[in-house]
């Protein structure tokens, strides 16, 4: 007997959004947090954008270059020169294929991840319309607030009393109705 299958419709699947978005959706393609940013979830929007740009000038800056190095390893060999005046070899330093192959595949990952951050951020732009398109609210306005859902641990004492011994932050099935 074969396991059967069970399909999940998602909702806000990256399909649905390329499909059925609109402006400020599809624009999130392109400009992460942008579908936040214009249904009044900005700070979120601009974080989003900031880890976009961030991401862009890293791969300007060395993450296409680590990934040129991969195929080689480096082309430097270490090199071995004799010293005349003081009677001795002395030695180049090659390029580390250790630290290289290092690079390349942090570079690798970290690409991996802004990809699947994208497609989340893509999916929460695409949330937020449907919220909008079917005239509910974003779960929560926040603006101006902070909520800091605390989770306490309590020791029984006598006489079916308690005493807190600390609290800290926690999460729980409580709180999901304020996660966007």
């Amino acid at each position: 007997m074969g396991k059967k299958k069970i399909k999940v419709d998602d909702p806000y699947a990256l399909k649905k959004a390329f499909t059925k978005g609109d402006l400020f959706t599809k624009l999130s393609v392109i400009i992460c947090g942008f579908g936040c940013i214009m249904r009044k979830q900005v700070v979120k929007g601009i974080l989003m954008l900031l880890i976009e740009v961030g991401y862009i000038l890293f791969m300007v800056n060395s993450g296409f270059h680590n990934l040129s190095l991969i195929g080689s390893l480096g082309t430097q060999k270490q090199g071995e020169v004799w010293n005349e005046a003081a009677g001795v070899y002395e030695y180049t330093q090659g390029d580390n294929s250790v630290l290289i192959l290092l690079y390349a595949v942090a570079t690798i990952f970290l690409t991996l991840a802004f990809i699947v951050f994208w497609a989340l951020q893509l999916k929460h732009a695409y949330k937020l319309q449907t919220y909008q398109e079917e005239g509910r609210e974003i779960p929560v306005d926040v603006r101006n607030n902070a909520i800091l859902h605390a989770g306490p641990i309590i020791r029984p004492l006598e006489n079916d009393k308690f005493e807190m011994v600390s609290v800290g932050p926690t999460t729980s099935m409580r709180m999901e109705k304020f996660e966007y």
